[in-house]
């Protein structure tokens, strides 16, 4: 489905009336910081000058899918992923945009960062590092990515899949979202948060319950 930015944004607000844990993904104005899913995008080949639609921020939720099966999420856990060509275009056409002066001389916002949310953006590997390489092509800052860090089946593939991010030039927080609504072991999440500090860092991990 592609949508006007007008559209896309009356569904954002439904989004946070929905769910209004996901606000912090909005704290920034609606014209300045944009949520991309696999369902609701921007349409990726419209210059964003046509949209007079100009973000400082970009979360994309990768896919839907997710390994764990929480009562209280609203998002669908289905294998709808979010395309690699769409996401790269858009993050162009927005560096592409940014910083052009507007019709009063003034210049228009300029993308600054990029995040990542989901479903289990870790489901979608070929994703993150394809983001991240063309957010370092274009200088680009990282928010976080959002996960439950319960998405590894054992400690060999959680220190491949985070080193392999880490070499790919990731140097943004790693969030994880850990209370008794995920049923999470804390024996995982300690591993969890113990191996993303090795490899990423002592400030590295972001913890939200």
């Amino acid at each position: 489905i592609h949508l006007t930015h007008t559209n896309l944004l009356t569904n954002l607000v439904n989004l946070v009336l929905v769910n209004l844990t996901k606000l912090y993904y909005i704290n920034l104005p609606p014209s300045r910081k944009i949520l991309l899913d696999p369902k609701t995008y921007l349409t990726h080949n419209m210059p964003m000058k046509s949209h007079g639609f100009y973000p400082t921020e970009i979360i994309f939720f990768p896919t839907y899918a997710c390994n764990l099966h929480c009562e209280h999420c609203f998002v669908g856990r289905n294998p709808h992923k979010l395309e690699i060509n769409d996401a790269i275009s858009l993050i162009e056409n927005c560096v592409k945009y940014g910083g052009q002066p507007d019709s009063d001389g003034n210049p228009l916002p300029i993308l600054e960062r990029v995040g990542f949310s989901g479903g289990e953006p870790f489901l979608y590997m070929d994703f993150l590092l394809q983001i991240t390489k063309a957010c370092l092509d274009h200088d680009l800052l990282f928010d976080q990515i959002m996960t439950n860090g319960d998405w590894w089946k054992d400690e060999s593939e959680l220190c491949e899949k985070l080193q392999t991010l880490y070499n790919a030039g990731y140097d943004g927080k790693i969030g994880l979202s850990w209370d008794s609504y995920h049923g999470q072991k804390t024996t995982r999440m300690q591993t969890f948060i113990t191996k993303v500090q090795e490899i990423f860092g002592p400030t590295s991990i972001n913890i939200q319950t």
